[in-house]
């Protein structure tokens, strides 16, 4: 329905607006020392020396996995051209082989406005103001088989489509960190505390639509909320004509007031430690002191809190349950190969947006909590530091799904104004790709950073993915203190 299209869209405006955000941070800063964004990934790694970012260009970062959503699923090669799935020289049991049970895409999108770093005696201080945009999806397989066997059958057919679900958040951000050593250095722990402006948030949850598919009309009855914040948001309505019915009030879309005002507000932290075993290694005899001596490891949880969203910028839509009956567009110019993944999804989404009808609650503020990450590390030295072997592994906490990414790298300092890594991803991107990084942080001037888990995505001409199930790409620009 039209209502995801219009999620994701006012989030990024609202977002763009502001000039946002907190940027998506690659997973292999993590174990370079050089790094000043590394501290969202666990506030107790440190940059080696204090900084201030380059305002607006400290950094910036997009995020994209999936499961099922790419060309190479949605699209088939047929006599010598592309076409998509509802092409009809693609089988049912061709395409439906291609979409999983449940099929979720999960986006991140930032871009730091201001952020600085700085050591006082043995203590370390971070702040931050950015923006974080979030959007995750899961459409059910049921959804799918309706798109491609629903709309050509010459009898009715009752297909039943159960979670799906979109939901969209957008906040900014302003964080203050600090990390200290304990334990006689051998253990570093460091928090974040984090104010949160809540510019917009949706949640559509779908969760359970019964469509009656034949040739002329579909019949539907639906069981489906939409809630909704963003400045002064409230929803349109169009009345719609039913043949020997009464007129039923259909959404129509939202108006909003002045975007430069918040919707809520909210609190959130990040924790995190890394014990060196160095200093214990000095108390072990024989090999096993050795190895240790060159050990870390790490844990953190980042992006644990809420926001509050305010009752006057906050709606509340509800399916009626009432049985609706539409007629739904002509399909059949979706057969021949003509038409694009937009106009198939486009037609698609006008005809179920009709078949649900929403009405509007009564208004009262809600709460959301943040997509929290938990990321836990291994680093083993070699050759004085200048070497050194990482192992993170990441587990998003998602709204719908959890997703999971293991990342080995191996990261090279062979000058102290020079740091790489190269990276390999093994869960989540199954085994598809490489990661890279380079900090060029020269003790005068400009320094520079760029970073990405999946640097080989194999994307369209127009950066639409065709194979790969997860890409992102980070730079950005600081200058030592």
């Amino acid at each position: 329905m039209k209502s995801i299209y219009f999620i994701i869209a006012c989030l990024g405006i609202g977002a763009f607006s502001i000039t946002v955000a907190q940027a998506q941070t690659a997973s292999n800063n993590y174990f370079i020392e050089s790094s000043h964004v590394r501290t969202n990934l666990n506030p107790a790694l440190r940059p080696n020396s204090s900084y201030i970012g380059v305002p607006f260009l400290s950094g910036i970062g997009v995020d994209y996995k999936t499961n099922t959503f790419n060309l190479e699923n949605l699209t088939f090669k047929k006599n010598g051209e592309r076409v998509t799935f509802m092409h009809s020289d693609v089988t049912n049991g061709e395409f439906m082989k291609n979409v999983s049970d449940k099929n979720y895409l999960s986006t991140n999108v930032g871009y730091d406005i201001f952020s600085m770093g700085f050591y006082k005696k043995d203590a370390f201080w971070n702040i931050n103001l950015g923006v974080k945009v979030q959007t995750d999806v899961n459409i059910p397989k049921s959804f799918f088989r309706l798109m491609k066997e629903g709309f050509a059958q010459d009898i009715e057919q009752t297909y039943v489509i159960e979670d799906l679900n979109a939901t969209a958040n957008s906040y900014l951000e302003l964080g203050v960190s600090y990390s200290r050593p304990f334990l006689d250095n051998s253990l570093m722990l460091g928090l974040r505390t984090k104010l949160l402006g809540g510019i917009a948030n949706f949640d559509l949850n779908a969760e359970k639509v019964e469509l009656t598919a034949g040739s002329d009309i579909w019949r539907a009855r639906s069981n489906v909320k939409l809630q909704g914040s963003a400045p002064g948001v409230k929803p349109k309505f169009k009345e719609k004509e039913r043949e020997g019915r009464e007129p039923i009030n259909q959404i129509d879309g939202f108006d909003f007031d002045d975007w430069t005002s918040f919707s809520g507000y909210g609190l959130g932290f990040d924790i995190g430690g890394v014990y060196d075993f160095g200093k214990l290694a000095g108390t072990i005899d024989g090999t096993m002191g050795n190895v240790l001596s060159n050990l870390k490891v790490s844990l953190a949880f980042t992006d644990m809190g809420f926001i509050s969203w305010t009752k006057k910028n906050s709606t509340h839509l509800a399916s009626t349950g009432e049985e609706v009956v539409i007629e739904p567009g002509d399909y059949t110019i979706h057969t021949d190969g003509s038409s694009s993944l937009e106009d198939v999804f486009d037609d698609v989404m006008d005809d179920l947006e009709q078949a649900i009808n929403l009405e509007e609650g009564k208004r009262k503020g809600r709460s959301t909590s943040l997509r929290t990450t938990m990321n836990m590390g291994a680093e083993y030295s070699f050759f004085d530091n200048r070497l050194s072997a990482g192992l993170l592994y990441s587990l998003r906490f998602g709204n719908y799904y959890n997703v999971s990414e293991l990342t080995i790298s191996g990261n090279y300092r062979p000058k102290s104004w020079l740091a790489t890594t190269l990276s390999y991803s093994f869960l989540h991107s199954d085994f598809n790709t490489v990661g890279f990084a380079m900090y060029l942080t020269p003790s005068k001037g400009v320094n520079f950073f760029v970073a990405g888990d999946y640097i080989i995505p194999n994307v369209s001409p127009e950066w639409i993915p065709t194979t790969t199930k997860a890409m992102n790409v980070q730079f950005g620009f600081s200058v030592p203190m």
